[in-house]
């Protein structure tokens, strides 16, 4: 029995399942959870999805997303967690909660994945984990339907960036072909996403990039966002989503880092990669991970602080590779 069969044998078996993904649910976390929510929603279950974070504006477009909430069930069968490489990746406070001494169901793309659940579904040549529940669903024999296709083609939409990141696989074509039969509306799900953004973002954006620096001949790039920036422009940390791409975008990086300070004092840090170098190499020496080519990390330190360690860390790194 392979473990899709093996999941799906699970879902049958029981009747109440909380569905929770990562802090910062970005497009593919909430795509993944809402698909599957509705899924089981039409197998007859109990279904509850509980993030930590609210869902950001840019994406209460999708179906089913108004049911997420932040307070999970007092009784519940199986815990289902989605795009997360690790347990307390969907927050210190929830994992806590959610701990069950019930079963795990664990649905991940991210080569890092610490294989946390009893259940284990680890595909890194996946695009997206929505795509992993689009294959969860055919399997079954279920159609897709157009609600649940809208969630998965905006979670395989945002997460290969666009279809332009090097994620984006023959597959992640075939599959976004099936779901638009479905009957969806592309460019709409594409102007909720990208082009419906208020002017207090591209005030955030103006001064986000007025940090930028460069290192190794303009090999790294970076950028940093603080607390008072919020303050300045009404913004919070939701605004800021797809920021590193512009630093990526610069002809001569090959990595492209976004400093994030956040309120507790902590600094949560974002890698991107332009060609083989590995940063989720980088980010696991901070208890991070992630792909290759995109990787994240949170630190225990003032964001000047941790900008210092952890370019310090890249350089190291990058040099290392040269020499080699």
């Amino acid at each position: 029995m392979d473990v899709i069969e093996e999941i799906l044998r699970v879902l049958e078996n029981h009747n109440k399942f909380v569905i929770s993904t990562h802090i910062s649910p970005d497009g593919d976390a909430l795509g993944a959870q809402l698909g599957l929510l509705s899924f089981l929603n039409d197998l007859g279950k109990q279904v509850w999805a509980v993030n930590t974070d609210p869902v950001p504006a840019v994406y209460k477009f999708l179906p089913f997303s108004d049911v997420i909430s932040s307070s999970p069930p007092a009784l519940f069968d199986i815990l289902i967690v989605v795009d997360a490489g690790s347990l307390v990746r969907i927050g210190d406070d929830l994992s806590k909660v959610l701990l069950p001494e019930k079963a795990i169901i664990n649905i991940d793309h991210h080569v890092t994945n610490d294989r946390f659940g009893n259940y284990n579904w680890i595909d890194a040549d996946a695009c997206a984990v929505s795509e992993l529940i689009y294959q969860l669903i055919k399997r079954h024999g279920m159609s897709i339907g157009q609600k649940r296709a809208s969630c998965l083609y905006t979670g395989i939409m945002t997460d290969t960036g666009g279809f332009r990141f090097s994620n984006t696989t023959p597959v992640a074509h075939r599959i976004a072909a099936e779901l638009i039969a479905e009957g969806i509306s592309v460019d709409e799900i594409y102007r909720f996403v990208y082009e419906s953004l208020p002017s207090s973002r591209i005030k955030l954006l103006g001064l986000v990039l007025s940090t930028l620096q460069v290192s190794l001949d303009g090999k790294i790039a970076w950028i940093c966002v603080t607390q008072n920036m919020y303050e300045r422009t009404g913004t919070t940390q939701e605004d800021t989503e797809n920021f590193i791409d512009y630093v990526k975008s610069i002809a001569t990086v090959e990595v492209a880092l976004f400093f994030v300070e956040l309120k507790s004092g902590k600094t949560k840090v974002s890698f991107r990669s332009k060609n083989e170098f590995d940063v989720s190499k980088v980010a696991a020496n901070w208890g991070g991970g992630g792909h290759q080519r995109a990787a994240g990390c949170t630190i225990k330190a003032s964001i000047d602080e941790t900008e210092k360690i952890v370019i310090a860390d890249v350089q190291r790194e990058l040099e290392t590779e040269r020499a080699n």
